[in-house]
């Protein structure tokens, strides 16, 4: 990503063919809002935030499809809203559907067991 008629960012890395790395654009277009709006803006990468791990090329083609997905919602002028996968599809809903009820995922979910199956602990065990 780049700002329209601009440069691209890039980290002041290489890879392993010399090639400049990109990044940065988010910082980039936090200082950006901040500056227009006055509001304290944070950039956060999802695939950190969400496994605590690099984001993996999913990861990053899911965040460029939220983040189409919530702009369209903004031109729409649809506020209130927030951006929801659901199974593979993309959809604006309600925050007040979005969080009316809490929704958990059962014990016995195979992605729990998978989860557990690699050390992730979620707190219900009790020390032995």
């Amino acid at each position: 990503a780049k700002p329209l008629g601009g440069e691209s960012h890039y980290i002041g890395k290489t890879d392993g063919s010399g090639r400049k790395l990109l990044g940065g654009i988010g910082q980039q277009l936090a200082a950006d809002i901040e500056e227009s709006t006055g509001l304290d803006t944070r950039v956060t990468t999802l695939g950190h935030l969400q496994r605590g791990g690099s984001p993996t090329a999913y990861d990053r083609v899911l965040a460029t499809q939220f983040g189409h997905a919530a702009l369209g919602v903004l031109m729409r002028g649809e506020f209130g809203k927030m951006v929801a996968l659901k199974g593979e599809t993309i959809q604006s809903v309600t925050l007040d559907c979005a969080t009316r009820t809490i929704k958990s995922v059962p014990l016995d979910h195979p992605l729990i067991a998978a989860a557990r199956s690699v050390g992730t602990v979620f707190g219900d065990q009790t020390k032995g």
